[in-house]
């Protein structure tokens, strides 16, 4: 399931994670992993449908802007709350 968080969204399908220990005991972090072929479509990306929302972005909080179109893969970030089982935050975390 893909997810729109504020202007930017959360690529879908992660091929793999991992998680950390967090400073807070109830919460873990959890680094998702995400390959997107950069000459598929780009729906499944971070910028949306075409690309759309690159324009939105500042050029250097973009890590590899391309030659023609920016790479699409990267990893996200989960702030988990293993006690309530739910969500703190999620972001992109290198794209």
């Amino acid at each position: 399931m893909r997810t729109n968080v504020g202007w930017i969204f959360l690529p879908d399908k992660p091929d793999g994670m991992t998680t950390f220990p967090s400073s807070k005991a109830n919460e873990i972090i959890i680094v998702r992993n995400h390959e997107i072929n950069p000459g598929a479509s780009a729906k499944d990306g971070p910028f949306g449908y075409k690309n759309f929302k690159l324009k939105d972005i500042r050029d250097d909080l973009i890590y590899d802007k391309g030659k023609f179109f920016p790479c699409t893969e990267g990893t996200t970030t989960v702030i988990y709350d293993v006690n309530k089982q739910d969500v703190i935050r999620q972001f992109l975390s290198l794209t």
